[in-house]
């Protein structure tokens, strides 16, 4: 079996990572029953702040988490502090630009209040990577779930009277900035500016595979929201429906292999009980993807209500549940033996195919009839995300039969530091 260890920490994060997704979940709820149709472009301008979140954070939690769990006290916390330096400076400038957008009426309230929540969201990605690799799943699962309560209740008081895109953004927004205080109280994270221009080009140099993995997997994620909330496609709100219903499925398995991570580098992957266990999960995702083909209509009107398009976009992208979990086991495995560029490579192949495929799409139909009317672009979107994620794990097993039948060439990460 998985050590008890892995077990609970496994328990925590899922907990942690269920209680923040279920208050986003009933901010979504609170949103779509009071927006209707703009709920659509509601889900695109959070999709756009996700997008650009990850791109500030430049995938370096995943490398904070690796070195903080070598070093508990350590190295993590001093590679961690230049770090929330850099991404807080980012997330001003990307700011100050919404901001100005703002003023110039190029841009919606909603979005620069998006921009400003950037802020926010980088103390709690620096300071959740050092509590993940220090194994205080915790510390991290009450810190969430207090910020996601106040999310909750923020975003139900300002709805009360007001039907209007930026209050749920300011709801989250809320949320966020409770769970950054508490996250990095919880951690005793350091701010630190970067002592020269030549630290900067290490931690760019360390960094780089994983920040164009994690791009490259958002942007896969989440453009298609961006696209057809951006443009008005009609659907748009279903499809972001349909996708708050495929994130929930994802929460237990992305739970669960977030939690193993650091152990990986001890190989865990590797033994037969760990092996057994990722089994466990593909039938968990055959039996969420079973559930939500047959039972979507009643599911998206009872939570959602009767809005466009949102059963069939979920009969649909539930066929991606599986594989987006078997994504999740290549890439964290691949990520422990140091092959994170391959995975990188990947990312970004799946990341062009679904954003070309978007675009041409939204393109096509809306030249056909209108933008996106008879919701013709949410469906071929809504296969093209299915495909795309086959493809990925396509390419990642291939890697990974590359990788065994050439062990030599395994770098492990205590390796790699040397």
């Amino acid at each position: 079996m998985v050590t008890g260890v892995i077990q609970t920490n496994t328990m925590a994060l899922l907990l942690g990572r269920f209680t923040s997704a279920a208050t986003s979940f009933v901010i979504a709820i609170l949103a779509a029953r009071s927006l209707g149709e703009e709920f659509g472009t509601f889900a695109a301008i959070v999709a756009a702040g996700f997008i650009a979140n990850t791109v500030i954070t430049f995938g370096t939690d995943t490398l904070i988490v690796r070195a903080t769990s070598r070093d508990p006290n350590g190295t993590g916390s001093d590679l961690a502090a230049p770090i929330l330096a850099l991404q807080l400076a980012a997330s001003v400038v990307v700011s100050v630009a919404a901001g100005t957008a703002w003023f110039a009426n190029v841009a919606s309230v909603a979005l620069a209040i998006q921009a400003l929540v950037l802020l926010p969201q980088a103390v709690t990605a620096v300071s959740s990577a050092i509590l993940r690799g220090r194994q205080q799943m915790t510390k991290l699962t009450i810190s969430s779930a207090i910020g996601g309560i106040v999310g909750v209740v923020v975003t139900a008081v300002l709805f009360d009277g007001r039907s209007e895109v930026w209050v749920p953004v300011v709801g989250l927004g809320a949320g966020h900035v409770v769970t950054a205080l508490l996250t990095a109280v919880q951690a005793r994270v350091r701010f630190r500016l970067p002592a020269s221009i030549h630290e900067i080009r290490s931690l760019a140099t360390v960094t780089w595979a994983f920040a164009v993995m994690v791009g490259a997997t958002t942007v896969s994620s989440q453009i298609s929201l961006v696209v057809l909330g951006g443009f008005g496609a009609a659907g748009a709100a279903g499809f972001a429906i349909a996708m708050r219903f495929v994130e929930a499925a994802r929460l237990l398995p992305a739970s669960a292999y977030g939690a193993a991570f650091p152990a990986m580098a001890d190989r865990l992957h590797l033994r037969a009980s760990y092996l057994a266990w990722s089994k466990r999960l593909i039938y968990y995702g055959a039996v969420a993807t079973v559930i939500l083909i047959a039972l979507a209509r009643p599911l998206s009107d009872a939570v959602f209500g009767p809005i466009d398009y949102g059963p069939e976009s979920l009969r649909i992208l539930a066929l991606s549940i599986v594989p987006i979990i078997l994504r999740m086991r290549r890439s964290f495995e691949l990520i422990a033996d140091g092959y994170e560029t391959r995975v990188a490579i990947a990312s970004v192949a799946t990341a062009t195919f679904i954003t070309l495929g978007a675009l041409l799409t939204l393109s096509a139909t809306s030249a056909a009839d209108g933008v996106g009317e008879g919701g013709t672009a949410v469906t071929v979107i809504a296969w093209l995300h299915v495909v795309a994620i086959m493809l990925n794990v396509a390419i990642l097993e291939g890697v990974t039969r590359r990788s065994l039948s050439s062990p030599s060439e395994i770098v492990l990460p205590a390796d790699r530091s040397r």
